[in-house]
């Protein structure tokens, strides 16, 4: 199959970097990754949806509560392509996009870590994770180095 990423566009998607009290980030593992990949929570913006409404509608079905409290909207927007063989997946159902752009946010998470309850048919697990260990576990391209950036620029002062 022949792709010409010049007639596709760039799926809309909120992300969400959540800091516990001890400033370790909120890590999720889709079904789809392997044991080695992990993300932090977010996903698409629905029509009629504002990037802030689609990261707090995420957050809710993703983790099961709403106990975040919102610091900033990052001005850093990460636009990336998917992969070939992944573009060509998502053209056999239909969809025309080459990768996302994706709009970040910066929370804390204000609750109990007993109240996370995972949406279990996306989510298999999750972890909080040390800004020192995210090398380990931001392994897609660029992934690692977006999320510093994100929180290198932001209001916070976590090192």
């Amino acid at each position: 199959m022949t792709i010409d990423k010049n007639q596709m566009e760039y799926r809309k998607k909120a992300s969400a970097i959540i800091f516990d009290s001890e400033n370790r980030l909120l890590l999720v593992q889709l079904h789809d990754y392997d044991e080695h990949q992990w993300n932090v929570p977010g996903g698409g913006i629905e029509v009629g949806e504002t990037p802030l409404t689609a990261i707090r509608r995420e957050m809710e079905e993703e983790l099961g509560t709403t106990h975040f409290e919102l610091v900033e909207q990052s001005k850093i927007i990460d636009r990336y392509d998917f992969p070939d063989q992944l573009i060509e997946r998502i053209i056999n159902e239909g969809r025309n996009y080459r990768g996302q752009e994706q709009i970040q946010f910066i929370f804390k998470f204000t609750g109990k870590d007993s109240e996370i309850k995972i949406q279990e048919d996306e989510i298999r697990k999750y972890k909080w994770v040390p800004l020192s260990k995210l090398e380990e576990h931001l392994v897609f391209p660029n992934q690692l180095e977006n999320i510093l950036n994100v929180i290198e620029n932001s209001a916070l002062n976590i090192k």
